[in-house]
């Protein structure tokens, strides 16, 4: 059954906003009429999911946990907490198949269209740190798209900048993951890359995803 975002939000007991994001990033089955998202997924799914994957992450905690795994030292009071979830990570492999879903709120992926003669100059921008298929580490570096953190203090200076064209998922050259700041890291951990990439949902992106995840958790 078909159902709006806010129908499903209630029968799921999430946010409206989550449910926009999952729809977004591919992660439920939905479509868009006009600016309004249709959910097909059945919520017996989004439950699922939930159970095997335990309840999404903050930004905040996301990116705690990720800086932990690459060796940064957490700058919260619970480093415990990330320290358990890496563990988690290393014995689940069900969590790390759906470690999009549980890092769903790690950033807002918001997608563009760009003249494609711009993209060499967005990856050449010191305000935007590569990820998914536009890092190295993917071995999937696509010419023609570009994939990238900013910070939400200059994510509309880069729209302008650029006179980026918004998009739906399926025709976006450009995929802008904004983030809380005030400051970016200086690069994107890896925990992160892999979930950008399993966002794709393709079986080259996944397997790109895994061998980034495994690398990681050594």
């Amino acid at each position: 059954m078909d159902r709006s975002v806010a129908d499903y939000a209630a029968e799921a007991d999430v946010s409206e906003r989550r449910v926009r994001k999952l729809a977004e990033s591919g992660k439920i089955d939905a479509f868009k009429v006009g600016r309004a998202w249709i959910i097909r997924e059945p919520v017996s799914k989004h439950a699922q999911r939930r159970k095997s994957g335990g309840r999404p992450l903050t930004e905040e905690s996301a990116w705690e946990l990720a800086l932990m795994l690459d060796g940064y030292v957490a700058e919260s009071h619970r480093p415990s907490r990330a320290r358990a979830r890496i563990n988690q990570l290393k014995h689940d492999q069900s969590l790390r198949d759906e470690l999009g879903a549980w890092l769903v709120d790690r950033a807002e992926a918001r997608h563009f269209r760009a003249p494609p003669g711009d993209l060499g100059d967005m990856r050449e921008d010191n305000r935007l740190l590569a990820t998914g298929v536009s890092h190295p580490d993917s071995g999937l570096l696509q010419a023609q798209e570009h994939e990238a953190y900013v910070v939400r203090q200059e994510f509309q200076d880069v729209v302008d900048d650029y006179m980026l064209m918004p998009s739906t998922p399926d025709k976006s050259n450009v995929i802008l993951r904004v983030i809380s700041g005030p400051v970016a890291p200086r690069a994107v951990p890896r925990l992160l890359i892999a979930a950008d990439l399993m966002d794709r949902g393709t079986a080259r992106e996944h397997a790109a995803a895994r061998e980034i995840l495994e690398k990681a958790l050594i």
